[in-house]
């Protein structure tokens, strides 16, 4: 089980003995806008990272992205592109995922991308839309949303909008629990939120409270959640990610996700639920956002976190990438979390 210390910490430089894990969700990159190479500074201006996890919605147009995105995406990277392990949000979604598989490529396998996987520092496990990621002892999961399936659960270009309730296929979920039960540390990564964990993740929360819209009862009900998983919806079913938490706790020690941004800060708290609870023993973690544009942004903020080889204890930074209601721009908070097991880097 995860517990917390709230703890004040200033950032070291790099040490061979640390993973420099930077979580950032929802550049919502734009031309015009360098949204994500100017938060890539700021963390690299507080000491750098060894690999950064983007929890999708790369792209900031209520149309479907095109050639056009691809461009301005690649000028957010210096030389420093395969650092970035991204999955799809629902602003990333066409129809088949072509885009995403194309230009994002998680893979390095198509040759209209700049990814080259021979320079990645740490190998990808699995396909576009669900990967894995090791880096010794911790094994990290990636789920991306799938809208590119059809609607309702999927996107359809001749439509605007981001359609933002959250679609898993069966494989990628079955996939997922398979990859479950090593003797390992578990993150888990996707770009909604999972079911009454975090702030305004309960049905209809974030479409109710105008944080998400939406072009159908299906992205009302499931705005904020990964609401289907291969078209069974989490209000028709029993099983699925949360019901598998809770019938083997902690079976991934955290997870974190993005897309509920609009108008969240570090304080945030709806219905009960802040940005960070242990739901089934599982730390749940909504990233933040470093969007200039989408929407009322009231705080651009991120999560790094710093694991210790040898140490159970994982330290998690809220980075700051302006000044925001009296606090400077830079470290905000500081939790640290003990995952019961130490982290094995080799």
């Amino acid at each position: 089980m995860i517990t917390s210390l709230l703890l004040s910490f200033v950032l070291q430089n790099s040490d061979p003995t640390t993973f420099r894990l930077w979580i950032v969700g929802d550049p919502h990159v734009r031309e015009g806008e360098n949204s994500l190479l100017e938060a890539t500074q700021d963390i690299e201006d507080l000491g750098g990272f060894d690999m950064a996890a983007v929890v999708g919605d790369l792209i900031g147009e209520q149309a479907c992205p095109d050639l056009q995105n691809q461009e301005h995406f690649e000028q957010q990277f210096t030389n420093n592109r395969e650092k970035f392990y991204i999955l799809a949000g629902n602003h990333d979604g066409d129809p088949g995922m072509l885009w995403f598989k194309t230009v994002i490529d998680p893979m390095g396998v198509s040759p209209f991308s700049i990814v080259n996987n021979e320079k990645r520092p740490y190998p990808i496990i699995g396909n576009a839309m669900r990967y894995r990621v090791n880096v010794g002892n911790l094994s990290m999961l990636f789920l991306s949303d799938d809208n590119g399936v059809f609607p309702p659960e999927g996107r359809s270009c001749d439509v605007l909008g981001g359609h933002p309730a959250g679609y898993v296929s069966r494989e990628a979920y079955e996939w997922w629990m398979s990859q479950l039960g090593e003797d390992k540390l578990y993150i888990t990564f996707s770009h909604q939120g999972l079911l009454e964990t975090t702030a305004y993740t309960g049905i209809s929360e974030g479409w109710e409270q105008g944080i998400h819209g939406a072009s159908s009862q299906f992205d009302e009900m499931g705005s904020s959640i990964i609401y289907s998983i291969g078209g069974v919806l989490v209000t028709n079913r029993h099983w699925g990610f949360k019901g598998y938490l809770q019938a083997f706790p902690a079976a991934t020690h955290a997870w974190f996700h993005g897309h509920t941004h609009l108008t969240v800060h570090p304080g945030t708290v709806f219905n009960g639920r802040s940005l960070q609870e242990v739901v089934h023993g599982t730390l749940f973690v909504n990233t933040g956002t470093v969007t200039y544009n989408q929407g009322p942004v009231q705080a651009r903020f991120s999560r790094l976190l710093i694991f210790k080889a040898g140490s159970d204890l994982v330290r998690m930074h809220t980075i700051l990438h302006d000044d925001w209601n009296g606090f400077s721009k830079g470290i905000h908070k500081t939790n640290v979390f003990n995952l019961g097991e130490p982290f094995i880097l080799k």
